[in-house]
């Protein structure tokens, strides 16, 4: 009976093929990519912390009136036009 799959000689395939793993490099690969993302997460987020600039305040303390005195005008203090009495 003849070889139902003749080949040149010298072809044939190896009779052990090593078993390569490599099921767990995926699970590597992407531990890998969490730590570094949670990195860059972190340190994106300490960047807005330490911020040098100064914010102004939001209310300017200035002594209080002396007593008998009228208050400013509000034209002087807003900028707005007084609001018409009701």
């Amino acid at each position: 009976m003849s070889d139902p799959f003749p080949s040149p000689p010298g072809t044939n395939p190896p009779r052990h093929v090593p078993n390569r793993d490599y099921g767990m490099m995926g699970w590597a690969a992407a531990g890998i990519a969490a730590v570094v993302v949670i990195g860059l997460t972190l340190l994106w987020a300490e960047s807005g912390r330490k911020s040098t600039q100064a914010n102004p305040p939001a209310v300017t303390a200035a002594p209080a009136p002396t007593t008998g005195t009228s208050p400013p005008a509000p034209e002087t203090t807003t900028g707005r036009a007084p609001a018409p009495a009701r």
